[in-house]
């Protein structure tokens, strides 16, 4: 296959925004600078101990003690220097050319995510220029060092990520979606209190984004998730399942509790409260139901109602007692 000109150019351009880095490596191949920033001869010594299958040790401390405090991908990658030449300090011209080749493959990688991003092929490179020439990135270019390495991870795990987003069918069905229909079951849970309608759409979230059971939502703010949610469904109708709930320790590790009931309705959010007040929870009192209640939507008095009373079908769910407080 020919190359075309933008190829050629392209091999141009990052071959003169690499030169300064290249060049220094060369002049410093002899690497009279390991120590100096402590971490990598820690990481060299441990790759030593990596390939004579010692473990990950340190192998210069009394007792060649277990190496603790750094990951051991680093080390592991520097382990074939040791293997192809176990001398030292022969070695080390090997093991700057395996440093100084992650500088490309770190300007590589952010080349391809700046193209998936969008940008145009002139400012891809000219972005790529200004990473290859930041001073860190030419320091660490001929340093035993792992930012490259981990950095060019960081962005690969971006663009999977990316790629798994627009792949997830459900997420963009459901955005485009001219109705989401909710059907979940009634449950207390131990992070929000609840888990109803509006948790439920944590189901539309893609997995292959957040992780399953998507506990980077919980952490980042289960209430405040949520309540987004919210917001990007508001065309939403929900049917609660209460003939047969969940108490306590909700949403997984509860009690089952019969209650008999089905709750629909087109606004979600009173839903949710009408069947706190089933469970005998205070709507007022759940954190997610605080932030998106307009205009006090929630209220009880606010809430049109059809069908068996609320006191007819109330039916106490047990708590949690860190959720004492909620109790209606």
């Amino acid at each position: 296959m020919p190359l075309t000109r933008r190829t050629l150019a392209a091999v141009a351009v990052l071959a003169a925004i690499l030169s300064p880095s290249a060049y220094l490596a060369w002049q410093l191949r002899d690497m009279p600078h390991l120590g100096f920033r402590w971490d990598d001869s820690i990481y060299f010594v441990c790759a030593k101990s990596l390939a004579e299958g010692k473990g990950y040790r340190i192998l210069s401390l009394p007792g060649e003690t277990y190496q603790t405090k750094y990951p051991p991908l680093f080390p592991a990658v520097l382990s074939g220097v040791w293997q192809l030449q176990p001398q030292f300090p022969e070695n080390l011209p090997l093991a700057m050319l395996l440093v100084w080749l992650m500088t490309p493959v770190y300007v590589l990688s952010a080349r391809a995510l700046f193209s998936q991003l969008g940008f145009g092929w002139g400012t891809q490179w000219a972005l790529c220029g200004l990473l290859a020439l930041n001073p860190w990135v030419v320091l660490y270019s001929f340093s035993m060092m792992s930012e490259l390495l981990f950095g060019s991870m960081v962005m690969a795990c971006l663009m999977l990520a990316a790629r798994a987003a627009r792949e997830q069918p459900g997420t963009r069905t459901a955005l485009g979606a001219d109705l989401v229909v909710s059907v979940p079951k009634l449950k207390t849970h131990h992070w929000a209190g609840a888990t109803l309608a509006l948790k439920n759409l944590f189901g539309v979230v893609p997995g292959g984004v957040y992780g399953w059971p998507k506990n980077v939502l919980h952490w980042a703010g289960i209430d405040e998730c949520i309540a987004d949610l919210h917001s990007l469904f508001p065309r939403t109708f929900a049917i609660v399942d209460g003939i047969v709930g969940m108490e306590g320790n909700g949403p997984i590790q509860g009690k089952p509790k019969a209650a008999g009931v089905l709750v629909a309705g087109g606004d979600a959010a009173a839903v949710d409260a009408t069947c706190c007040r089933i469970m005998r929870i205070d709507p007022e009192k759940i954190r997610y139901l605080e932030l998106v209640s307009e205009n006090g939507q929630t209220r009880q008095e606010n809430v049109a109602q059809i069908g068996e009373a609320i006191r007819s079908v109330e039916t106490p769910f047990a708590l949690l007692p860190e959720f004492a407080r909620v109790r209606l």
